[in-house]
């Protein structure tokens, strides 16, 4: 005869289950220096001027979850220096000729 687990340890393995879950959802990618594109903007680590790369990745979180609606970009700029960009729910960077220069 086979034991069939009981409820308290079926609620005990989802509740790891979701836990996990919401640890890997936490655990974002560390936003990291933008790419140089030519375009003008130097570019650089947020913490070499500064600011707390963590809390950077916890807006970005935050606006990928839904927070904060109707957010299509987030960036950055310090001391001259593109230092965080990232873009939201199918929206990219499009560059469309020298009149947004």
């Amino acid at each position: 005869m086979k034991k069939t687990p009981s409820r308290v340890n079926r609620l005990g393995l989802l509740l790891c289950i979701v836990l996990l879950v919401a640890l890997a959802a936490a655990c974002g990618p560390a936003p990291g220096i933008p790419p140089q594109t030519g375009d003008g903007w130097q570019t650089a680590d947020p913490v070499s001027v500064g600011l707390d790369a963590k809390k950077l990745n916890q807006a970005a979180a935050r606006i990928r979850d839904g927070t904060y609606q109707n957010v299509h970009s987030l960036l950055v700029v310090k001391d001259g220096k593109l230092v965080f960009e990232e873009y939201f729910r199918g929206y990219t960077w499009r560059y469309a000729g020298d009149q947004y220069r």
